[in-house]
């Protein structure tokens, strides 16, 4: 998983556990806002990568804007906020390889609907736009029987139930719309929320029945989970 510091946006390291969970340790380097990544997420398989479609590990990196964002919800923290314009780039790493930062390939574009992957960091060209901004934090996973990675974000404004879930053939897209909401749970959930993902060890056999984790501030800042069912053409 990826650890960052106090200023969440000023970089972020590696964390590893070789034995499961009990004790952690660290990289030796780091992403940081110079090379424009805030906040990396790992794309979530089911356990231990078991349908996995390669032997890579992919990373969404939301690349830093500012600090100063359209936000102004109620008791605002100054560098908590969505970023405009909303795009999401990708790396990958061939899974021996997580804790050496030169194994890593930034996607660099596609070449006959093929993904181009390049070493240099500053050259990596976004997997997802939204012009209406993306969230600070951000989940992607992969439905293995569905055979559709999910990413969840926000837009607009942070901490507002702005809630926008998107789906792809692959890590890189091209990226259809699921739903796309303001106000998501009003008069049932404080529009608050900010962070939604899938949770692959909840899922139903078939992968059409999930259970959709969340959280936001205040009366929403802990564990929520809700159960849905996704409507396919299969």
């Amino acid at each position: 998983m990826f650890q960052t510091n106090k200023d969440q946006f000023n970089q972020a390291k590696i964390a590893y556990s070789e034995n499961h969970g009990a004790t952690w340790e660290f990289a030796n380097w780091t992403f940081t806002r110079e090379e424009r990544i805030m906040m990396p997420t790992i794309c979530n398989f089911d356990k231990d990568y078991e349908n996995a479609k390669d032997d890579f590990v992919y990373m969404y990196l939301i690349p830093f804007q500012s600090y100063k964002g359209p936000d102004n919800y109620e008791d605002k923290v100054d560098w908590l906020n969505c970023q405009k314009p909303g795009l999401i780039d990708l790396a990958r790493v061939h899974k021996d390889s997580i804790l050496m930062k030169n194994a890593y390939s930034f996607f660099g574009g596609t070449k006959r609907d093929k993904p181009i992957w390049i070493k240099n960091i500053n050259e990596r060209q976004p997997v997802f736009e939204n012009p209406d901004g993306v969230g600070w934090c951000i989940n992607v996973s992969y439905n293995s029987k569905l055979e559709r990675y999910f990413l969840t974000t926000e837009h607009t404004e942070t901490h507002r139930g702005n809630i926008g879930i998107f789906d792809a053939p692959e890590p890189w897209g091209p990226w259809t719309t699921v739903i796309y909401d303001n106000s998501w749970g009003e008069g049932f959930i404080p529009l608050n929320t900010f962070y939604w993902n899938f949770a692959n060890k909840w899922l139903s056999p078939d992968g059409k029945s999930f259970s959709l984790i969340f959280t936001g501030r205040k009366e929403n800042d802990s564990f929520n989970m809700i159960r849905g069912k996704f409507i396919t053409d299969k």
